[in-house]
């Protein structure tokens, strides 16, 4: 489990839970995982997202308990669609997750974000293959 602003935040087989991700956030259901994953954009992208790495929807997106889970990258791009430096937040907890042990360097850029954004989505992309 990680904390984020004091908060736990699941993670396990299935990824991120974005539950927790917009528990942490605080904001309204407006901007909740059900309503992101309604979005047209974000079915755009998820389905361009599994013809590339030849995997279903549901093995990037997936439900447990009533709760939905995320790839890193996929739960990066919903705490950024809530708030672009609460994206930057989530990337951070996220870089510093993968390297367990080491502190990870803070972005307050979101050019940099950005790349670290692309490297993890690349990292993840190599994984699966």
């Amino acid at each position: 489990m990680l904390s984020l602003r004091n908060k736990p935040v699941r993670v396990n087989e299935l990824g991120v839970c974005l539950d927790d991700l917009w528990l942490v956030s605080g904001v309204g259901t407006n901007l909740s995982p059900a309503r992101w994953l309604q979005e047209k954009a974000t079915q755009q992208t998820l389905l361009e997202m599994s013809l590339e790495m030849s995997a279903s929807v549901d093995s990037l997106v997936s439900s447990c308990e009533g709760l939905s889970y995320a790839k890193n990258e996929l739960a990066q791009m919903y705490a950024s669609w809530i708030d672009a430096e609460y994206g930057i937040e989530v990337i951070n907890l996220l870089l510093e997750f993968e390297h367990t042990g080491h502190t990870a360097k803070e972005v307050t850029d979101p050019v940099e974000a950005a790349h670290a954004f692309i490297a993890a989505v690349e990292k993840e992309r190599v994984l699966i293959s």
